[in-house]
This record gives C-alpha cells, sequence and structure tokens, in this order.
C-alpha cells in the first residue's frame, strides 16, 4: 500500500472531492483524519472508511481550532489536503 502507516488530514473531507481523496488515502493505508463542520456528514466518511477495513476518526470542527483532535490522535501528520466548500 503506497500510504501505509502514514496519516492524512484532509479539510472538507465531508462531501465531494474531499472525501473522495479522504477515501482514496484510507484505501492506500492511510490513518485519515477526517474533517467538516457539520458532524453527521463528518460521522459517515469515518464509518464508509472503517466499514472498508480502513482507520479514521473524525473531527468536526474548523482547523483553526483542531488542535488535540487529530494529528495528536495518530502523533503527526505526512499529508495535508485543503478543500473545503461554501457553507460548509
Amino acid at each position: 500500500m503506497l500510504l501505509e502507516n502514514q496519516v492524512a488530514v484532509i479539510t472538507g473531507s465531508s462531501r465531494g472531492i474531499g472525501r473522495a481523496i479522504a477515501i482514496r488515502m484510507a484505501q492506500e493505508g492511510a490513518k485519515v483524519v477526517v474533517n467538516g463542520v457539520l458532524e453527521s456528514r463528518v460521522r459517515e466518511v469515518v464509518q464508509e472508511i472503517r466499514s472498508n477495513d480502513g482507520t479514521a476518526i473524525g473531527v468536526a470542527k474548523s482547523v483553526e481550532t483542531m488542535d488535540g483532535g487529530g494529528i495528536d490522535h495518530f502523533g503527526s501528520a505526512e499529508g495535508v489536503r485543503k478543500d473545503r466548500y461554501p457553507g460548509e
């Protein structure tokens, strides 16, 4: 797997392109921090990743207030992808 044992934090990953990136990175072995403002959407993506044997946690906060939520859970982050939709 291309991203095995690496951590990826993908902001705006509760839908659209960010969601697709999060799912693909998990398929490649990354431990994924799913981020978005709407908790229900974040939960859906985390469940989808986990149901396909991936590793993911969700952080339903703005990245400006994400301290202690995502990166700290896994220890570090090798890949950060920012993707945001208006109104989310």
